[in-house]
């Protein structure tokens, strides 16, 4: 409940930098049932839990392992 009244006070963006699918995915229910203009940026390890993520509304899905492995 906290959570929704912090949602309704004109948040713009919701970054989440836990690595758990299943909580993102809660926090991108959650958020988008406030107000679906609200970005939603995650973190994900995986590429199909990435996908996943964004099958469930997620705006930008980071993958910093693939990202900083790319640089390497």
């Amino acid at each position: 409940e906290l959570y929704k009244e912090l949602l309704k006070r004109g948040v713009k963006m919701v970054i989440s930098t836990i690595r758990d699918v299943d909580d993102d995915r809660l926090l991108i229910k959650t958020t988008k049932s406030v107000d679906e203009g609200i970005i939603t940026m995650v973190v994900s390890n995986h590429v199909d839990e990435a996908l996943e993520l964004y099958d469930h509304g997620a705006d930008y899905v980071i993958m910093p392992d693939y990202i900083s492995a790319h640089h390497a």
